[in-house]
């Protein structure tokens, strides 16, 4: 959520040098544009993937991480290496190395307790496997500890439900169930209009929610959902695993009216995206 107090904290954070700064927690990047990220040479991975959406160079960073999480017998930080390492592959497009690093990581789930956050992303790369495969419902098994985490979600995850929201309601929305679709897309669209452009899940919130309305050819929360792009992920240029702003805008329905009426495959689209994925901004 973007607040003042969050604000006042970043901008200390700022004037700490990365280089020093080697225990962050997951709010604690204050970086305001992907340009910023891809500069900074001591750019921590996690900020490179989620922020930047550069899987090009962190896929060998996650590799290293999780065969030295497996060497060293840390088990919940080689299952999060191996979910991230899936996350890059299936950017790049390269669904069967993708798929190899998933297994592993939900082999790894079962010999973790209560690891939530790694659970949480797990969850997560398996929703986009689901959207950018097309997959049909119980295509992939059950992960260790789901049901246990959706029965009982701890609150120190709430920021994540927004962007679970939205991916859950563009799954439902390639399926044509505009109903419960819809009814997701309603939290998701207060989501963004309190959140932070610099947190991790606000670029899927948003990209998945755009693709959820372009779908279902559906026109709510227009206006709010414009100022959400263009401010917060166009202007700072963050992108997120298989998310671009770009992508956004141009599933935005004053755009999207002026090209042919016709959908195009998740999967073709993810192809033609992996293109671009992992293209760097150089400094001007």
């Amino acid at each position: 959520m973007d607040t003042e107090r969050l604000r006042i904290r970043r901008s200390v954070l700022k004037k700490i040098p990365s280089s020093q700064a080697t225990a962050r927690r997951i709010d604690e990047y204050p970086y305001d544009s992907r340009a910023e990220v891809l500069v900074d040479p001591n750019c921590d991975s996690m900020a490179l993937l989620f922020l930047a959406g550069d899987a090009r160079r962190s896929l060998p960073i996650w590799q290293q991480r999780a065969a030295e999480g497996e060497r060293s017998g840390r088990i919940a930080l080689a299952m999060d290496a191996w979910t991230f390492t899936a996350g890059c592959h299936l950017t790049l497009g390269d669904f069967p190395a993708a798929r190899a690093a998933y297994d592993r990581a939900v082999a790894m789930s079962a010999r973790v307790n209560r690891a939530l956050l790694p659970l949480l992303n797990l969850l997560s790369t398996r929703s986009d496997f689901i959207m950018a495969l097309d997959l049909g419902p119980g295509a992939m098994i059950e992960i260790p500890g789901e049901k246990e985490l959706m029965a009982d979600q701890p609150p120190q995850l709430r920021w994540a439900l927004v962007g679970a929201f939205a991916g859950n309601a563009l799954i439902l929305a390639q399926r044509n169930l505009a109903e419960p679709a819809m009814q997701l897309v309603a939290p998701v669209s207060a989501g963004l209009q309190v959140g932070a452009a610099w947190g991790f899940s606000y670029g899927v919130a948003a990209g998945d929610m755009t693709g959820a309305l372009w779908l279902l050819n559906r026109t709510d929360y227009l206006d709010q959902l414009e100022a959400s792009i263009r401010d917060k992920v166009l202007a700072p240029d963050f992108r997120f695993p298989l998310r671009d702003g770009r992508l956004s805008m141009a599933r935005y329905p004053p755009c999207a009216a002026v090209m042919p009426k016709r959908r195009i495959g998740l999967r073709s689209r993810v192809r033609s995206s992996t293109r671009t994925a992992g293209d760097r901004c150089e400094p001007s």
